[in-house]
């Protein structure tokens, strides 16, 4: 009878975490919500970040860390931008070539930029460098896999950014956004097939700088803090 019951027990506790896993997928895939936000770096250096806030922006992507090297302008546009009210999200631009590289900037990311802070929007590679054009697509996956995995074991959720060349060319895009969220860029279109779309590069400045822009069609903020991802306790 007792070996029954803990049969039907380790069932219903499979059923369950299924479910949590369906309904976690389910919940990062892009919906009828569209959220504005931009993306910037040391190159929008000074940006008002209260004014933008003012303009529409609710969101922002900052770049931590160029490879191995941190963007001088992180610390700032954290400040600025939590001051602001604004949700925060962040990205690596990566220059690895393997997945032992991939995971050193992972790990340098995680201790030079995102410890000790919260983000409501995901953690992303950027992977568009020419040091990986040459390449395989296996081997571009991997990177990508193995950066994200470092993330994912530290607590982030954890996503990857590359253009629609990229995406279809130098990688297996779709197969890994059925693992990873994707950012997607692609300027003078308009989609809603990815769940954050970088949809500008500056043709419209913001707070009157230049600036990527984007729009989320995923509640990030919801899922992260709710998840217990990015610095936040579940």
């Amino acid at each position: 009878m007792k070996a029954q019951i803990k049969k039907t027990i380790a069932i219903l506790l499979l059923v369950c975490f299924l479910l949590s896993v369906a309904a976690s997928a389910v919940s990062a895939a892009p919906t009828k919500t569209k959220t504005y936000g931009i993306d910037i770096s040391k190159w929008q250096k000074g940006m008002d970040l209260a004014k933008a806030k003012k303009e529409g922006v609710k969101f922002v992507i900052i770049r931590g860390m160029y490879g191995n090297e941190k963007d001088t302008n992180f610390n700032t546009h954290y400040k600025n931008a939590k001051a602001a009210g604004l949700k925060v999200g962040a990205y690596q631009y990566t220059r690895a070539v393997n997945e032992a590289q991939a995971r050193e900037e992972a790990q340098l990311f995680i201790s030079k930029c995102l410890k000790g802070r919260q983000f409501e929007y995901p953690i992303y590679i950027d992977v568009e460098d020419k040091l990986l054009k040459n390449l395989s697509k296996e081997q571009v996956d991997a990177i990508i896999t193995a950066w994200c995995d470092e993330m994912e074991k530290a607590g982030y959720f954890a996503g990857f950014y590359c253009n629609g060349d990229w995406y279809k060319n130098e990688m297996h895009g779709a197969q890994l956004m059925k693992k990873y969220t994707c950012w997607y860029a692609s300027w003078g279109i308009t989609t809603t097939n990815y769940p954050m779309h970088q949809f500008s590069g500056g043709t419209k400045k913001v707070a009157g700088m230049s600036c990527d822009q984007d729009y989320c069609y995923v509640d990030f903020p919801s899922i992260i803090v709710k998840g217990g991802f990015n610095g936040y306790k579940k």
